[in-house]
């Protein structure tokens, strides 16, 4: 344990001299996840519909009304002298709604009384999001002109009465902030772990290693130590971050989450001792942390959307992916607090990963030039 102690000091010593390092450890993690719980976010808003009012009448002006008085949408109505579809060809509105003539008679007969609306389909998310509002504005403003014939259909067919729990907002920053403190706790940590490791055989340090009588698992639990120290400081950080500006809070027992962290954060350092062992300049380190622990982290740990929509042709990838489990854990803890009960096979994992990473990272030095 000495050796191991005295390994992790000198680590500490080395980075507390090096003040550009020391910045990137703690400036770096909070500046990610600022952005990534601010930035990423499913929710549209403010989108522009164009309205083409051929019958420019009382009730047509009351729909273009109730169109523009939700934040879903802006509503640009276009002179005669242009056509609502040149719009949407030229990309000045998302979605265009075309009240024909006589939409006023005909409401007011009880005939039918349509309304085209043209959606932009290149992005498939926003315009599902028009389509459903649409559908939502029609049918309030349906039910506001006819309202005994609305309360008729209401109590002969199926009424739904929904509630939204845990999220009653819906609010993005709810998702997507948990998920973006676990891509943060998964690269900042062996990213500096890997450039750390990756700096003894490029700078020729490791001579002086091959001559101590270190072996390979002391060496590597010497360094674990430093950056698990440093990465413990950085969870604090940025979680003292989210809680000021995302309103981090625990929403039942935060131990399955704490108890998750610390093995998360040995799953992110051994992955960094592995990265910088099998690569020999801290550049390809770097880059491999960046593809292993953030670009899989973002795509295939459920962050943005569901594991289960991943084509199963590369969904098994996400077996391997830490923060796949630890997004579980702190969305859990945040929003759900259901406790130990599904925190179970979440911890199991990260610690298998664990041992994978640090196993995978010796073995490697083992080979090397170590006494065993």
């Amino acid at each position: 344990m000495k050796h191991i102690f005295a390994q992790a000091v000198k680590e500490l010593t080395q980075l507390r001299r090096d003040r550009l390092t020391l910045a990137l450890a703690f400036l770096f993690p909070l500046g990610l996840l600022a952005l990534y719980g601010k930035a990423i976010t499913l929710d549209v808003s403010r989108i522009t519909i164009a309205v083409e009012d051929l019958d420019h009448s009382p009730l047509s002006r009351a729909y273009v009304e109730s169109l523009a008085a939700t934040q879903r949408f802006r509503v640009v109505v276009l002179p005669a002298a242009r056509r609502a579809e040149a719009a949407l060809d030229a990309g000045d509105a998302r979605a265009v709604a075309i009240i024909p003539p006589h939409f006023d008679r005909d409401a007011r007969r009880g005939a039918d009384a349509s309304v085209q609306v043209l959606v932009d389909g290149t992005d498939a998310n926003t315009a599902t999001v028009i389509r459903a509002s649409i559908q939502a504005i029609t049918q309030a403003f349906r039910a506001r002109l006819a309202p005994e014939a609305a309360a008729l259909a209401a109590s002969s067919g199926v009424s739904p009465q929904i509630r939204l729990w845990y999220n009653p907002g819906l609010e993005d920053e709810k998702n997507f902030a948990p998920g973006a403190l676990a891509l943060v706790l998964i690269m900042t940590p062996s990213m500096l772990t890997a450039l750390a490791m990756a700096r003894e055989p490029e700078q020729g340090t490791l001579i002086q290693v091959y001559a101590s009588n270190l072996t390979a698992a002391q060496w590597l639990a010497g360094k674990a130590l430093a950056y698990y120290v440093v990465a413990a400081a950085q969870f604090v950080a940025t979680f003292a971050l989210g809680i000021a500006v995302f309103g981090f809070r625990f929403a039942g027992d935060p131990a399955p989450l704490l108890a998750g962290t610390v093995i998360y954060l040995a799953c992110a350092v051994f992955l960094g001792l592995w990265a910088g062992v099998i690569m020999n300049t801290q550049s390809a380190a770097l880059q491999l942390v960046q593809f292993a622990g953030f670009l899989f982290s973002l795509l295939l740990s459920g962050f943005i959307f569901p594991v289960a929509n991943i084509p199963a042709g590369i969904r098994w990838i996400a077996l391997f992916v830490p923060a796949r489990y630890y997004i579980d854990l702190a969305r859990d803890a945040m929003l759900r607090g259901s406790g130990w009960e599904l925190a179970t096979l979440p911890l199991v994992a990260l610690s298998l990963l664990t041992l994978l990473f640090f196993l995978a990272a010796w073995g490697r030095l083992r080979r090397m030039q170590f006494r065993d």
